[in-house]
């Protein structure tokens, strides 16, 4: 299993999307390693299949699902997602959603 954070530089929330994910793995006994991508620009945007700051994949598949790349698009930009944690910040997926798709890719 490969499990990729995609950011850019300055991203306020990349370091709490981090944390999420690292402790999300760890109650989940999931013992890969975060691959952090630092997106080096909006040239890269495309090539690296970037929807947005921060962005999380599961063996290459986005968090929200294998369409969300075609219906967010590759953009230089804050990613927002459809599912939070009650009272945080939506550029934070909720521990739920990762844990639905680690156990999707059992």
């Amino acid at each position: 299993m490969t499990v990729e954070l995609l950011y850019f530089d300055g991203c306020p929330a990349e370091p709490a999307a981090f944390a999420l994910l690292e402790r999300v793995l760890e109650e989940e006994n999931v013992s890969e390693q975060v691959q952090r991508i630092a997106v080096p620009g909006p040239a890269a945007t495309t090539e690296l299949r970037f929807i947005g700051s921060p962005s999380i994949r599961i063996d290459g598949v986005d968090l929200e699902g294998p369409d969300a790349e075609d219906e967010l698009g590759f953009g230089w930009r804050c990613r927002q997602y459809s599912e939070s944690e009650p009272g945080e910040s939506k550029a934070v997926p909720s521990a739920e959603l990762i844990r639905r798709r680690l156990k999707e890719r059992e």
